[in-house]
């Protein structure tokens, strides 16, 4: 037995006698963020001049930032009548470990495409990508895991802009997780210049996105961000608490699904927001990054999704209307664990299984051996910490 119960045990217990406190607590301020966003519906140019208000004491400031259509618009799904193409990309990693055997790290990337009107099997595709010799250093020294995770978010993008090629237009194309790149911002130079240089390369795919007239999709499930909560925090932050905006926090712990969840029926989409964050000034013009909320839910079982699309998209009624329906119809495949299906696909194409990465770990020593190189084993902790049942890596 490796996990004390007995102090488990009375945490558990204090957790419990306090959650209904808690939870009284977190429905008074749920109540409390829904009535500010019915009373501050039609009121976006007041909230932007907040936006700019709270910018001046908090740069960092991360929030919604209201388009000119009510706060609490519900946009019902549109049937497409059209025959659309959806791609959905995804990745796994091996990471780079000191106590392996054998250095070197890999990215998997899995994709596949469809055709809504073919009766064709989706088409799948993958790639890897081994990280070996100079390859495991950067500026900074070793390979991280965030060096890696960053390399994959863009290798995704790579990825599925290679394939764009391969389809027949209107396309949709998908990934997991937010559609701005994620990496460090701040920090040494070198992250900074490395981050830049990244987030360059990821501007021109979608650049080149825009031109193919790709409509991509950046799907967040069962997100946990607050960042139309925030914008309400600033709705009601009196000039006082905006000096201090940064540490003006009344309705912690509510976030955006809740209150979208509230008047969002299944297969309806509320408007379009758009992102304000220290990445803002880097996604300027067609680039602009956007959101909007998602119930793909069935009735009387809401689930919430945060769906990112860059401002190209928000302007053109008819590829938002695509994607829309493409979401809707992707997620009732999978019912009651509404998910994209094409996304799930993508993720079981992808992921490196344990299994896996043991046998590129013996491709790999089997080829320095028969190049005479010698290779120490693992190290002495990793000799220990091997053992049997582990079926996946991650």
């Amino acid at each position: 037995m490796t996990v004390n119960f007995h102090d488990v045990r009375q945490q558990i217990k204090n957790m419990g006698e306090n959650a209904p406190i808690r939870e009284k607590e977190l429905n008074s301020r749920r109540a409390q963020a829904l009535a500010i966003l019915t009373s501050y519906e039609n009121e976006a140019a007041s909230l932007q001049k907040k936006i700019q208000e709270a910018l001046q004491f908090d740069h960092t400031l991360r929030c919604a930032i209201p388009d000119q259509t009510p706060l609490t618009q519900s946009i019902a799904i549109t049937v497409s009548q059209q025959p659309v193409t959806v791609i959905a990309a995804d990745g796994s990693q091996i990471n780079y470990s000191r106590h392996s055997e054998v250095q070197y790290a890999l990215i998997n990337y899995g994709a596949i495409i469809a055709r809504s009107d073919s009766p064709s099997a989706p088409r799948i595709f993958n790639q890897s990508e081994l990280f070996y010799g100079d390859r495991l250093y950067t500026p900074r020294g070793m390979i991280s895991e965030i060096d890696i995770a960053s390399s994959r978010d863009l290798g995704e993008r790579h990825f599925l802009a290679s394939l764009v090629k391969n389809a027949a237009p209107p396309i949709i194309a998908l990934t997991d997780g937010p559609l701005e790149l994620w990496g460090p911002r701040d920090g040494s130079d070198v992250q900074a210049a490395e981050y830049q240089n990244k987030l360059s390369q990821y501007k021109d795919i979608l650049l080149h996105l825009e031109s193919q007239g790709v409509t991509p999709g950046g799907y967040v499930d069962n997100p946990g961000a607050n960042l139309v909560v925030r914008l309400l925090e600033l709705a009601i932050a009196s000039p006082k608490e905006m000096a201090d905006i940064r540490n003006y926090r009344p309705l912690r712990g509510v976030t955006d699904s809740h209150l979208f969840k509230q008047f969002l029926q299944p297969g309806a989409r509320s408007t379009i927001f758009y992102i304000q964050s220290l990445s803002s000034t880097a996604y300027q013009k067609q680039l602009r990054m956007a959101f909007f909320y998602i119930n793909v839910g069935l009735a009387g079982k809401p689930w919430l999704a945060r769906v990112e699309i860059p401002d190209w998209v928000v302007q053109n009624s008819a590829a938002l209307d695509d994607l829309h329906a493409a979401l809707i119809n992707q997620c009732r495949i999978l019912r009651d664990h509404a998910y994209p299906y094409y996304l799930h696909r993508a993720h079981e194409i992808a992921v490196v299984t344990m299994q896996e990465k043991e046998q590129v770990d013996l491709m790999v020593a089997q080829e320095l051996r028969q190049r005479g190189v010698e290779l120490e084993g693992p190290s002495h902790k990793q000799f220990h910490k091997n053992s049997p049942g582990r079926a996946r890596y991650k």
